[in-house]
């Protein structure tokens, strides 16, 4: 409540890959996501994903792939330096198991599998993702695909890929 009467009526748009996940993505494909109530605005609590529900869903479907948090990831590090400590850190917050070496965070794996899986993932759903029809922002695209593969390129070149 503070903040806002700091920061006034406006609304600021969450551009997160939980909220393009929610709103977008998982809608597109006739996915129905792991939602809980936000309590961080008590005066207008909404259902909403976190990257810790998204983890621990995956766990409940055996996923065979998870996405785990590499050693690249920009939350998890150090003044701009990677931090096996933090990344397990966040790897603990998100209910994945932790990396007893670098190399078990290895970004380049990360890379390899988001370029291997999850591409051919967002190929996969080339189809739904047009019939869409909207995308987060249409100076990007109108077309939800083109916005996700946009997106896509963004988180590769942000984690070193």
């Amino acid at each position: 409540m503070a903040n806002q009467a700091r920061l006034g009526g406006g609304v600021i748009g969450n551009g997160s890959d939980n909220n393009l996940y929610t709103r977008f993505y998982a809608p597109a494909i006739h996915c129905q996501p792991p939602q809980a109530t936000d309590l961080t605005d008590p005066g207008h609590p909404v259902q909403s994903t976190t990257s810790a529900l998204l983890s621990l869903y995956a766990r409940s479907v055996n996923d065979p792939l998870p996405a785990l948090v590499p050693l690249g990831d920009p939350f998890t590090q150090v003044q701009g330096r990677p931090s096996l400590q933090k990344t397990n850190l966040y790897r603990e917050q998100v209910d994945q198991p932790p990396a007893a070496s670098r190399a078990a965070a290895s970004t380049a794996t990360y890379c390899r599998n988001l370029l291997e899986v999850g591409l051919s993932k967002v190929e996969l759903d080339k189809p739904f993702l047009e019939a869409f029809g909207s995308s987060p922002d249409p100076g990007i695209s109108n077309d939800l695909h083109l916005f996700v593969l946009n997106r896509f390129t963004r988180l590769s070149w942000l984690r070193g890929c």
